[in-house]
C-alpha cells in the first residue's frame, strides 16, 4: 500500500502485489492525463477492444462531457475486484473478467464526482478497462 502522486492526483493501492501496483500506477497516470488534456479518445485507448459500438460511443461521449466540463482526476483508490451491487449488474457483467477495481474522484473545482474503472490485463500484461456484456444466465437443472 502506498500513495502515488501524479498529474496532481493522489492514489492508493490496497491489497495489490507489486506488479499490480505498477500496472495500476501506469494506467491511472494515462487516465489522469486523458482527463487533464480533455481527450476522451485517449481514455478509449485504455480500454479492451470489443464491446457494443453504441455503448462505446455513449461512454466516449459521456467521458468527453465530463472533460469538457473541467473534470480532472483528483484522487483514486485501487483494490482487488469485487462486483459492485449495482442494479445493472443483474443483467450485465464486465468483460473480460476484471481483476482490479479503481474508485476515482473527479473534480471540476466546484464539486467532486465519483467514477470508477474495472480493469483486466491484456495479453501483453497491460491493464485496460473492461466493458459490459450481457450476463450469462445459468440454466436451472432439470429435476
Amino acid at each position: 500500500m502506498g500513495d502515488v502522486i501524479g498529474s496532481e492526483a493522489t492514489g492508493q493501492c490496497i491489497d495489490l502485489d507489486g506488479t499490480a501496483v505498477d500496472q495500476v500506477k501506469t494506467f491511472m497516470a494515462a487516465a489522469a492525463r486523458a482527463f487533464a488534456i480533455r481527450d476522451a479518445g485517449l481514455l478509449e485507448l485504455l480500454a479492451h477492444s470489443g464491446g457494443d459500438p453504441q455503448g462505446r460511443k455513449n461512454s466516449r461521449d459521456f467521458n468527453q462531457s465530463l472533460m469538457d466540463g473541467g473534470d480532472t482526476v483528483k484522487s483514486w483508490s485501487a483494490q482487488p475486484y469485487t462486483e459492485p451491487k449495482w442494479s445493472i449488474m443483474r443483467t450485465r457483467q464486465h468483460h473480460p473478467p476484471p481483476a482490479i477495481w479503481v474508485d476515482v474522484i473527479l473534480s471540476d473545482g466546484t464539486r467532486d464526482y465519483p467514477y470508477c474503472f474495472a480493469l483486466a490485463s491484456s495479453e501483453d500484461g497491460q491493464l485496460l478497462s473492461c466493458y459490459y456484456i450481457e450476463r450469462i444466465r445459468r440454466r436451472k437443472p432439470k429435476v
